[in-house]
């Protein structure tokens, strides 16, 4: 069950920060919408190397 809610939790924070950089692109801040993908990018990269 610990897998199951672990991956649940990860699809919604996903969820969040798409809704966030969607937003952002709504309101024509391209330049912090670019930046915020690639911090998630980078962050995801730096989790998965080890």
């Amino acid at each position: 069950m610990y897998r199951k809610d672990y991956i649940l939790r990860m699809i919604e924070m996903f969820g969040e920060m798409l809704k966030g950089i969607l937003g952002m692109i709504r309101k024509k801040n391209y330049e912090e919408a670019s930046q915020a993908i690639e911090n998630a990018y980078n962050e995801l990269l730096l989790q998965n190397s080890y």
